[in-house]
């Protein structure tokens, strides 16, 4: 991973070197933006589980799902090179609030598995939600590249196509447990209650990395301008770690999939030097790969694991070019 980062960074960098060198009059630009980070990730287990002595066996998919809000406002920090027809760009952001929502998480066929004869694999048994704070982290490195523009006609318009290298890092505290089991009752007479404990329950870490590659346009009338654009993600890398405190269970998964990235930027120059921007972007991952699961150091096999994750943000930006 370290390695395609860097030939990422490398190939942007050489290119805005040579661009650089070839262009007249570049233009810098610099954005701060302040906004909203709406979803969720959500990570499944079931389905074929080898044990560490070799045993397997076939859980339903999912016996058990993770969904960690992300709720949370965000800062961001841009800048970019453009010269006439090619541009790159580079855009960190984190959030400035923590508190993320509800973490919910799901469990079926628990009383199945537990040995009860006439109990289903299929319904929902255990089921619970806690508070979750998160510590976001996003950076996204752009190249672009204009293959059609109009010349002299208003308004203007421009095709492009681009890659690029998405970073996302979100790691969640999770805290005060409300658990309850929402099918006991039918199946043993009684409200099976609820189990409340306070305090840090959980940890959970999940790393994204994304290189993709997009097409997209530009519409440019007088001083307003609004792009949009397409991407996709063949090869997408996804790495978690879940720590169970309560349990001393640690989970570790590593899955590969895709993404879909859409994004629409409305921009407005107030004058040569000032400008500002309203932007929505909307990314939605889906992953496959094994989770390896341990108490404390002992492993106890690996399981299935799938991961999903929507995710809108919307930024509004203040921007300056020289």
């Amino acid at each position: 991973m370290k390695k395609l980062f860097s030939v990422l960074l490398f190939m942007l960098f050489f290119t805005s070197v040579a661009i650089s060198a070839h262009a007249e009059k570049p233009e810098f630009n610099f954005t701060l933006g302040n906004g909203i980070l709406r979803g969720d990730t959500t990570y499944r287990i079931g389905g074929t589980s080898t044990s560490a002595g070799g045993y397997t066996y076939e859980y339903r998919f999912p016996i058990s799902e993770l969904k960690f809000p992300l709720d949370v406002n965000m800062l961001s920090i841009g800048s970019s090179i453009e010269m006439e027809n090619w541009s790159v760009r580079i855009n960190v952001k984190k959030n400035i609030s923590d508190d993320a929502g509800k973490m919910e998480d799901s469990d079926w066929g628990y009383w199945y598995e537990d040995g009860c004869p006439y109990c289903s694999r299929d319904s929902l048994d255990i089921f619970s939600e806690s508070d979750a704070k998160l510590d976001a982290w996003i950076a996204d490195i752009n190249f672009q590249f204009e293959f059609y523009k109009t010349r002299g006609a208003k308004p203007g318009l421009s095709l492009f196509m681009n890659y690029g290298y998405i970073y996302e890092n979100y790691n969640y505290d999770v805290y005060d447990l409300d658990q309850w089991y929402p099918s006991y009752e039918s199946y043993f007479g009684t409200d099976g209650g609820h189990d409340i404990v306070n305090g840090k329950v959980l940890t959970y870490e999940i790393t994204y990395h994304i290189p993709y590659i997009g097409i997209g346009a530009n519409l440019n009338i007088n001083k307003f301008s609004i792009e949009q654009a397409l991407g996709y993600a063949p090869y997408v890398f996804v790495r978690d770690r879940d720590d169970h405190l309560l349990r001393n269970k640690i989970s570790k998964g590593k899955l590969e999939g895709n993404a879909v990235i859409l994004s629409l930027e409305g921009r407005y120059d107030f004058t040569s030097f000032l400008f500002a921007a309203l932007s929505v972007g909307y990314t939605r991952i889906e992953a496959e790969g094994t989770q390896d699961q341990s108490i404390g150091d002992l492993s106890i096999g690996t399981i299935d694991q799938e991961v999903e994750s929507s995710q809108t943000l919307a930024m509004m930006k203040i921007g300056f070019s020289f």
